[in-house]
């Protein structure tokens, strides 16, 4: 990057603002937390997603100041990985709740039953849910 060829204005592009905030933020919440890192599979995950945020958004600003093919397509693909990484780290969280939730006793058997178009399917299948749920209990 040459100093020369970076306008002078700069300062007043909003992307720049924007995206410099992100990576500041980024940055911050990364750093907070390796700080409290416990280790573990969700935790890995959800500290690649954040640094590859940050430096998705620090490409981006370099993007911004002196467009170029490379940084384009290094943007583009940062931005991949780090969604990547954060809608894994959602799916190993809501699988694993889930998983918990049913070893309890089935509670959510039928939160998302797609033949529930009516009232009285709602309500069986809430009798049902306590129904499991006492099940459950005696056992």
């Amino acid at each position: 990057m040459d100093p020369q060829s970076i306008p002078a204005d700069w300062y007043l592009n909003p992307a720049v603002w924007s995206y410099g905030f992100a990576t500041l933020g980024f940055a911050a919440f990364a750093v907070q937390l390796s700080v409290g890192w416990k280790g573990g599979g969700r935790a890995l995950l959800l500290l690649a997603s954040v640094t590859l945020s940050v430096f998705w958004a620090a490409t981006t600003v370099a993007f911004v100041v002196e467009p170029s093919w490379p940084l384009w397509r290094l943007s583009h693909a940062l931005d991949t990985l780090r969604l990547a990484c954060a809608v894994s780290f959602l799916a190993l969280v809501l699988l694993h709740s889930r998983r918990a939730e049913a070893a309890r006793g089935g509670l959510l058997v039928f939160a998302f039953d797609p033949a529930a178009d009516g009232a009285g399917d709602c309500s069986r299948a809430c009798r049902l849910r306590r129904f499991r749920s006492r099940g459950a209990r005696r056992r």
